[in-house]
């Protein structure tokens, strides 16, 4: 299996490029390999600013459909991926658990995508999903149908419930991320981290 890091948001929020924040003396990128590192033997970058990305020495893919979002991001990393599954992650999530990942990696009974599911609603940004999805993602993204929730129909698609991602991630602390400034005073916090602007 693949790890494909979703790394070319425009970060309109934030404003500046998400991967390189700060959280405890380690940009979010890092924070996401270092989880990703022991668990993938295989890891791509995805990202429209590949030279960004150099000093970590891992393919760095530019989307295929450039403009089409996390949507075109998955669809590039499935393409790109060289094996039948990839695990899709967005690149400012701090609190990746490994327990977690590997539950799911080990959980896969044929489905085309396998996507947690928590009272906040699906994350698709911390998936799994099969090459056997690039057909209808191209027809959305064609269709300029870029909600990564409109895939879910139209596959074979199953959830991971708040029961079972719990046993791995008792918090549900994997699916925190960071969009703005206050979500990143918050992970800040969270990792005993002094704010400091």
């Amino acid at each position: 299996m693949t790890a494909v890091i979703i790394a070319g948001g425009q970060s309109r929020r934030m404003k500046r490029d998400k991967a390189f924040l700060d959280i405890g003396g380690k940009m979010l990128i890092e924070r996401v390999l270092d989880v990703l590192i022991p668990l993938f033997p295989h890891i791509i970058i995805n990202s429209n600013t590949p030279e960004a990305f150099r000093a970590w020495n891992y393919p760095v893919i530019p989307d295929v459909m450039p403009g089409k979002g996390a949507l075109g991001g998955i669809y590039t990393g499935l393409l790109c991926g060289q094996t039948e599954y990839v695990f899709c992650v967005a690149c400012d999530m701090p609190s990746l658990q490994p327990d977690l990942i590997r539950f799911m990696q080990s959980n896969l009974h044929g489905e085309d995508v396998l996507v947690p599911k928590t009272p906040d609603g699906l994350h698709p940004l911390h998936a799994i999903y099969s090459t056997r999805c690039c057909r209808t993602i191209r027809e959305l993204l064609d269709n300029d149908q870029l909600k990564i929730s409109a895939l879910f129909p139209l596959v074979r698609t199953r959830c991971l419930d708040e029961h079972e991602l719990r046993r791995f991630d008792p918090s549900l602390e994997s699916f925190l991320n960071v969009n703005t400034l206050e979500e990143l005073r918050a992970a800040r916090k969270e990792h005993n981290i002094v704010d400091t602007g």
